[in-house]
């Protein structure tokens, strides 16, 4: 059910990515194949500054999700190269290879947390 995924999860768990977390929980759930990688594992890949957001949609489609400085999302941009989406599609593999089951990630870091006040938007 869809390309497998690697997310990026930082600890400690803010609010925000705890009701993210119960959402990709649900995900899963229904067959999507998700792992968790910790900031931690993502920091060697970070000499140049964080990773980009990228999203793939199949085997050809690339966008590049952009933010301003104040970390506000703007838009996407859709990347047409199809040698850089082939290579970006086989770094989310390296890193889904490395992650940990987002099931045993949820039960171990998410589950003891208290529920997360107020609307996941206010987060």
């Amino acid at each position: 059910m869809g390309d497998p995924r690697p997310g990026v999860a930082e600890e400690p768990i803010d609010p925000y990515l705890q009701w993210e977390l119960h959402l990709l929980k649900l995900r899963a759930e229904c067959g999507e194949l998700i792992r968790v990688i910790t900031g931690a594992q993502v920091q060697a890949y970070e000499a140049d500054g964080p990773l980009p957001e990228l999203v793939t949609l199949g085997s050809t489609i690339l966008y590049h999700v952009l933010y301003d400085d104040a970390g506000e999302l703007t838009g996407a941009m859709r990347v047409m190269d199809l040698s850089a989406v082939t290579e970006a599609a086989e770094f989310a593999k390296h890193l889904y290879e490395q992650g940990e089951d987002l099931t045993v990630f949820f039960e171990r870091a998410v589950a003891p947390l208290p529920p997360p006040d107020g609307d996941p938007s206010a987060c």
